[in-house]
């Protein structure tokens, strides 16, 4: 990723940390008629759009817990790892638009836990 100043610029055709997680997430992570895991397992699985929430967490979590899974941070075994999927970059995307400091193709070093 190029860093311009203060901002980290995404390379053109790659693709968000929104469209990752609406690729990836939705299907456990989101209260709507996509969100299947929770039906069928009939656990509860936390709802990420809640940026507030996710930011007080911080950004290592996030990042730990996306990519080597829950039992990684102690939580559930359901959350797998996601290291053989997504890269470092990607997983940062993520993690960022998590936070609610995704701002289109741009993102602030600053807001991301200062993370380069």
């Amino acid at each position: 990723m190029a860093v311009l100043g203060h901002r980290r610029i995404k390379p053109a055709g790659e693709p968000t940390g929104e469209e990752l997680y609406r690729t990836h997430c939705v299907k456990c992570h989101a209260e709507n008629p996509e969100s299947v895991w929770p039906r069928i397992t009939h656990s509860y699985v936390p709802l990420l759009e809640d940026h507030i929430r996710m930011a007080a967490m911080g950004p290592e979590y996030l990042t730990l817990i996306i990519r080597d899974g829950g039992t990684s941070v102690g939580r559930s075994k359901v959350m797998p790892r996601w290291r053989e999927v997504f890269t470092e970059e990607e997983i940062e995307r993520i993690v960022t638009y998590l936070c609610g400091s995704e701002e289109g193709d741009a993102e602030v070093s600053g807001e991301s836990g200062g993370r380069e």
